[in-house]
């Protein structure tokens, strides 16, 4: 038999170049894209490539099927394993060939293969390809890129225009018309071009306002287009930017009438400060104006000095007249009537006198009722032209021409004139009015004063050390108080921690201060009331101590300190309160009346510094006795798992295991047995203690405890005494 010819061949879509291939797994399959249909081929080479314009995702296919056509926007060269994506905003038809075969997309331009830039706003392309893009025609806009139709290009609004230019990009790119301009969005949202309102006009196109016609011009038209359509007022009337009518047209200051017909001046003695007025304003009383067509209240002259025109509407100045109080010619200078004189209607009159009884201090008095009277309780000679030549009667005072007042209670004034009142003398009083004697004065009573003027009995205070009602019996002040100040205020009580027993006191200084370290209530007599202050101890009166360390004391009085309880310490001294004693730290104690830190000692179990944290006993150890000391460790051969022991829990270490070593944690830290030795003793503390199994036997495991676990040696085999 041939050797070669029981050689299989690789299968169709499959080659092997490779000799003493055993199995068809090792035959490789064609590439993707291509396919064999051949069995029992020797290299890659003989594999067909998929045809241009198709691929082949799949290895080892087996005929010409297995090629796809590439479908739209892609392409496949020869041999492709998948399709490539045409890119850039191209496309191309099914089963194309090469990336030149992906042309540009309608609405975008460039060259085959791309990239292709999109056809900007305001231009369009409708075909794929070469070719560039086109622009919206005149009078359309497109806001919108990559277009690919002409219906893309919207009209500009109504009465706007793009002015002759091409591929415009946005509605705002229409402008106006002459005579309209941009006015609010439609329903649509979007702007109008409407028409200029009456009073506008633009006499040109563009996205701009109307502009108005000017001041003292009107406009009747919509849609107007020059300037020259805004018509004049009538003369002497004027009217404001973008007037829309002639009623706008109003008469200008200085003339009244109707702007639409005609505008008359102000005649003399008139004026008009305002616009569009029916009828002129009159100068006032007191002014003349002898000009027309006046524009302001400031045309109207006033009269010369001190004369009046009573009527309104004065056109000469010999319509101004002296005013009352003055005398002189019509129109020509006006002088005061002198003091003591008064005239009380204006023109040529001369001035009246003043009658007896009275006086008039000043010049140009209008009225009788100007010539004054002098005041209550004073007089004066007939015929006074001063206010001084009125004097004060007696019992009463002020200056000469002044006011007279009655000399208030306190005072008295035998004498008539401008003297001032006597006062009533000290530690008297008087509650009479405009008195005339000295007599009037009445004196206060005992311990008592009054200042100097005083008007009722309550102006008699207390002196100091006795109290009493102001004008009542003032009594002394009792033992513990004083009182400094005159008056009526009660006797002030010695302060707190102080005491006195005289009476009748002046001065604060009567009260003693109690000792140190104690106090007393207010109004103490007695050295006694003088306690011991918190902190302190003693007897009511003797002297006070500070509490010692470890010690305080709540409450004030003679009650000894109070120890710190155990289990607390305070180093301070004269301690008020029991939160000064401070608790030990955790796991530790102290005896009473502990007076620092290191009194605490770590408790049984814990171990630490005097006075520093205490750690409890770990795991192996444990500690009877309160203290410093430190955890006991268990001895060789035993372990405990107990944390904070107080006693000696050591347990022994199993049969079977032992340890050499203290302060072991678990049975997990004794050493067991090794293998082919067991122990039946608890608590060992050599391997010394582990016996080998007898000859003929054996034992793998560690940690026996017993001669029961060494096994038989098998039929067949042997072993000594002291091997595995």
């Amino acid at each position: 038999m041939d050797a070669e010819n029981d050689c299989s061949p690789c299968g169709q879509g499959k080659y092997s170049g490779t000799a003493g291939s055993n199995s068809e797994n090792n035959c490789q399959s064609c590439p993707l894209g291509s396919y064999s249909t051949s069995s029992g081929a020797n290299s890659v080479g003989t594999c067909t490539s998929c045809a241009a314009g198709k691929s082949n995702p799949n290895t080892g296919s087996i005929s010409e099927g297995a090629c796809d056509v590439c479908p739209p926007d892609t392409f496949c060269i020869q041999r492709s394993g998948s399709p490539a994506q045409c890119t850039g905003n191209t496309t191309s038809l099914a089963q194309s060939k090469v990336s030149t075969d992906c042309v540009c997309k309608p609405g975008h331009f460039g060259s085959n293969g791309g990239p292709c830039a999109a056809c900007a706003s305001g231009t369009y392309k409708p075909q794929k390809g070469l070719g560039s893009c086109t622009n919206c025609a005149v009078n359309t806009f497109s806001e919108l890129s990559s277009q690919t139709d002409e219906s893309t290009c919207q009209k500009c609004p109504i009465d706007s225009s793009t002015e002759n230019l091409l591929g415009q990009s946005s509605v705002d790119d229409c402008v106006c018309n002459q005579g309209h301009y941009e006015g609010p969005d439609d329903a649509n949202a979007v702007w109008t071009c409407d028409e200029c309102l009456l009073g506008t006009y633009k006499n040109s196109p563009g996205n701009f306002d109307c502009f108005n016609c000017p001041v003292n011009t009107f406009l009747t038209l919509f849609g107007a287009n020059f300037s020259s359509q805004c018509e004049l007022c009538t003369p002497f009337s004027t009217s404001p930017e973008a007037s829309k009518s002639n009623t706008t047209c109003q008469c200008i200051a200085g003339y009244y009438g109707n702007g639409q017909i005609g505008c008359t001046p102000c005649p003399m003695g008139t004026y008009n400060d305002l616009t569009n007025q029916a009828q002129c304003k009159v100068c006032a009383a007191g002014k003349y104006n002898a000009l027309t067509a006046q524009t302001s209240e400031g045309s109207c002259t006033s009269c010369p000095a001190n004369t009046v025109a009573v009527d309104p509407g004065n056109t000469a100045k010999n319509d101004c007249k002296c005013k009352s109080g003055y005398t002189g010619p019509n129109g020509g200078t006006c002088t005061a009537c002198i003091a003591g004189t008064y005239k009380n209607l204006p023109g040529l009159a001369a001035c009246s006198l003043c009658g007896t009884g009275k006086y008039n201090a000043f010049t140009a008095k209008t009225s009788q009722s100007d010539c004054l009277a002098c005041s209550s309780n004073s007089n004066s000679p007939q015929k006074s032209i001063a206010i001084d030549a009125c004097t004060c009667n007696s019992g009463f005072t002020g200056p000469n021409g002044g006011a007279c007042t009655g000399c208030v209670a306190g005072k008295y004034k035998i004498a008539t004139g401008e003297a001032v009142c006597t006062s009533c003398a000290t530690g008297k009083f008087s509650g009479a009015l405009a008195q005339t004697a000295e007599s009037t004065c009445t004196s206060c009573s005992s311990n008592s004063n009054s200042p100097l003027t005083s008007t009722v009995i309550t102006a008699c205070t207390c002196n100091s050390g006795h109290t009493g009602p102001n004008g009542g019996a003032c009594t002394g002040c009792v033992a513990g108080k004083y009182k400094i100040a005159t008056g009526e205020a009660v006797c002030t009580s010695c302060a707190t921690g102080k005491f006195s027993g005289a009476l009748a006191q002046t001065a604060e200084s009567t009260c003693t201060s109690c000792s140190s370290n104690s106090n007393s209530p207010q109004t103490s007599t007695v050295i006694t009331a003088c306690t011991c202050n918190s902190g302190h101890t003693g007897p009511n009166g003797g002297a006070c101590t500070g509490c010692v360390a470890g010690k305080y004391k709540i409450a004030t009085g003679e009650a000894v300190c109070t120890s710190c309880a155990t289990g607390k310490f305070s180093g301070a001294l004269a301690q008020t309160a029991e939160s000064t004693c401070t608790s030990c730290s955790s796991n530790s104690n102290s005896p009473q009346t502990s007076t620092a830190i290191t009194a605490c000692t770590c408790n049984s179990g814990y171990t630490g510094q005097n006075g520093a944290t205490c750690s409890g006993c770990i795991a192996g150890t444990y500690k009877i006795l309160p203290g410093a000391a430190a955890c006991t460790l268990c001895v060789t051969g035993k372990f405990s798992t107990t944390l904070a022991a107080t006693s000696d829990v050591c347990q022994d270490c199993k049969a079977g295991s032992y340890s050499a070593k203290t302060g072991n944690k678990a049975q997990s830290e004794c050493d067991n047995c090794p293998a082919g030795t067991f122990s039946i003793s608890a608590a060992a503390i050599s391997s010394d203690t582990c016996t080998f199994c007898e000859a003929g036997k054996f034992q793998m495991s560690t940690g026996a405890d017993s001669s029961s676990d060494c096994s038989q040696c098998p039929v067949g085999k042997s072993r000594p005494f002291g091997n595995l």
